[in-house]
């Protein structure tokens, strides 16, 4: 607590002297954005590598932009051209298929708790430009495209559906779903914002099995929230008289859910329950299924979550083998069990047992094939390339106030991609060609730059440059300092003086 309390006053005493030499520096304009830096949001790398698609600023669009330029390819959805019985003015977000010829379209979006929300969504074909509803029973969350591109599962009302694209079918997988008693396919409340997920169902790599995890929250304690009015949206039926919210939430040492993980074949509809051992109260933060289309990965930790097993399970018999077996001295991080990448016939993750976070690569068979990576601590795990056999990442450069992008050989031979000492983040293309970084510092605000596979700028999308010239002579400059705490545990942190700061008064 005396950590937090801290930091608090650091960021207070911060804002409360820039406030104080500039009589221009509003919290007005603070809390409206006008000293916010300009991002690049919601790109996505595409299956061709040299491209990227984003979502226009205004909705309408969904655009295909060189990784190497920046520009516009090619316009892949316009709600001006799209054809359809809904007549869409903009959508919310866009999934594509596997083969990137249908795209999910995101409407209507209502938000549950911080990842979860209900939606209408659309299936749009790049080629007519036609779209169609993807359901008619209501809306949906977290669509899923099969591998195929074939089918599209998806979760209303706490129970799994599918549809056939090809056939129009749609057909419910789960029934016994039920609010505040049973959930199929996505997560509890203490799985969305413990383990930050949304979606608990995956397609096996033939398009032939589908796999869930089942919540039984039947017996975990009911918490009661008042409702109110509100602005966005308004909630009328609560403008005189508060409403109330009733779900399920485990305070600590509470029963949490009772989780189970399921199959179901789609070619005979018939559904078999994995044979996972768990603990009574343990966890199952993920499930993927792998390349080999009968091996169902399978996430399992303790109730102190110091011990993360991985199983390979067999969707159709059910059968689970023991792979791997993680443990830690305090916990697990989350980045352990959400750093899973799997590749043909292998997969990698983070762990910190060196005492550094590291990347390892591993058989489906849980046999270790080699260490990744060395070094400093790893931030950020963006992948393996099988080809190149090179391993890509963000690490800490030197000091945890720096952050740097790397590439690592077989060999073991690592090189620097970002050129700029301070906070750098990735997001590569699908063949490691291309990568776009942001930088940022203690006195630059973010720029965003297209980069090719050696780290050389190709183009820089956002400088920033107007926020800089409108802050510049404001405030006094950024100060790090460390110090230690009555614990032993060293701190670092940073100040903003007074521009005229006078070490003679008292401030």
């Amino acid at each position: 607590m005396k950590k937090f309390l801290l930091l608090v006053a650091l960021f207070s005493s911060a804002a409360t002297i820039a406030f104080a030499q500039n009589k221009d520096l509003t919290l007005k304009d603070i809390t409206a954005g006008v000293y916010s830096p300009q991002m690049v949001y919601g790109m996505r790398p595409t299956k061709q590598g040299n491209s990227y698609t984003q979502l226009s600023d205004d909705h309408r669009q969904i655009v295909r932009r060189s990784f190497q330029t920046g520009e516009v390819i090619e316009v892949l959805f316009d709600c001006a051209t799209a054809q359809g019985e809904a007549h869409l003015q903009s959508i919310d977000g866009y999934e594509f298929s596997p083969d990137e010829s249908k795209i999910l379209l995101r409407t209507q979006t209502q938000s549950i708790y911080r990842r979860s929300y209900t939606a209408i969504h659309y299936i749009y074909d790049v080629k007519t430009k036609n779209y169609s509803p993807l359901s008619m029973d209501g809306a949906q969350q977290v669509p899923l495209f099969s591998p195929n591109g074939k089918m599209v599962a998806f979760v209303r009302a706490n129970n799994l559906f599918v549809r056939h694209l090809d056939s129009d079918a749609e057909w419910q997988v789960t029934t016994d779903g039920k609010f505040n008693e049973i959930i199929n396919g996505i997560p509890d409340w203490v799985y969305e914002e413990e383990f930050s997920l949304n979606r608990s169902f995956d397609f096996s790599a033939d398009s032939r099995s589908l796999a869930w995890i089942r919540y039984d929250e039947s017996k975990v304690p009911i918490y009661s929230m008042q409702e109110f009015k509100g602005m966005k949206p308004a909630k009328m039926q609560f403008d005189e008289y508060p409403g109330a919210y009733n779900y399920k939430y485990p305070v600590a040492g509470a029963e949490n859910s009772k989780v189970s993980v399921h199959t179901y074949n789609l070619e005979q509809k018939q559904i078999q329950k994995v044979a996972v051992p768990l603990d009574s109260d343990g966890y199952i933060p993920r499930i993927y299924f792998t390349n080999d289309a009968n091996k169902l990965a399978i996430v399992t930790l303790n109730r102190r979550q110091d011990e993360m097993n991985i199983y390979m399970a067999n969707p159709y018999t059910g059968e689970a083998k023991h792979i791997l077996q993680e443990r830690g001295n305090k916990y697990i991080k989350e980045t352990t069990y959400g750093s899973l990448k799997f590749y043909p016939n292998c997969f990698a993750y983070l762990s910190d047992r060196s005492g550094y976070n590291q990347a390892y690569l591993y058989t489906l068979d849980g046999k270790l094939v080699r260490q990744l990576t060395k070094g400093n601590e790893i931030s950020a795990f963006y992948g393996y390339d099988p080809k190149s056999e090179q391993t890509y990442f963000a690490a800490f450069d030197g000091a945890p106030t720096r952050q740097a992008v790397f590439v690592t050989t077989k060999k073991g031979k690592t090189k620097r991609l970002s050129t700029q000492s301070g906070t750098n983040a990735a997001t590569f293309s699908t063949d490691f060609n291309y990568f776009m970084n942001v930088y940022s510092s203690m006195t630059q605000p973010p720029i965003t730059t297209l980069n090719n596979k050696e780290g050389q700028t190709l183009t820089t999308l956002v400088d920033n440059k107007e926020l800089t010239e409108k802050i510049a002579g404001r405030l006094g400059q950024k100060e790090m300092f460390s110090f230690t705490t009555s614990e032993g545990v060293t701190l670092n942190g940073w100040m903003i003086k007074p521009k005229d700061f006078d070490a003679n008064k008292r401030y």
